[in-house]
């Protein structure tokens, strides 16, 4: 016999119906329905909700970095233009002008050696960023 041959393909529909005949058998597959019906939506609900609260969560979260880093570029762009006010209040700043004005190499390279030693703080490489940070550069007096 071959395998398309009809007599070995079982009849389904009749399989099952004879299966579920019995008042027991009936029982049973509404008792299975009952208990596995309302904990597949209790699952589905439950997955929404984690993934809502997981959305909200990390919404949270970025939003609260972007306010962070927004105050740190404030506060760079404020004390970038508080360090321009200084550099272009200081005296060596107008020496370099003067200097520039009459022409006189010699006395513009002395102007900026001395702008490049006041303002230019290169850390040593053997000092790390947290060293930098808590020593301030030498200062000037105006």
């Amino acid at each position: 016999m071959a395998l398309t041959d009809d007599s070995y393909v079982p009849n389904f529909p009749r399989l099952l119906r004879a299966q579920f005949r019995g008042l027991s058998s009936r029982i049973y597959f509404a008792f299975l329905m009952a208990a596995v019906i309302p904990t597949a939506i209790a699952g589905f609900i439950g997955v929404y909700q984690s993934q809502q609260a997981l959305r909200q969560e990390t919404l949270c979260n970025l939003n609260q970095e972007v306010s962070i880093r927004a105050k740190a570029v404030g506060h760079f762009f404020d004390q970038f233009s508080a360090d321009l006010l200084t550099l272009a209040a200081s005296r060596t700043l107008k020496e370099l002008n003067i200097a520039r004005a009459h022409g006189n190499q010699a006395e513009i390279e002395a102007a900026v050696k001395r702008l490049e030693t006041r303002y230019i703080w290169v850390t040593p490489p053997e000092r790390s960023i947290a060293d930098t940070q808590t020593k301030a550069p030498p200062s000037e007096s105006v």
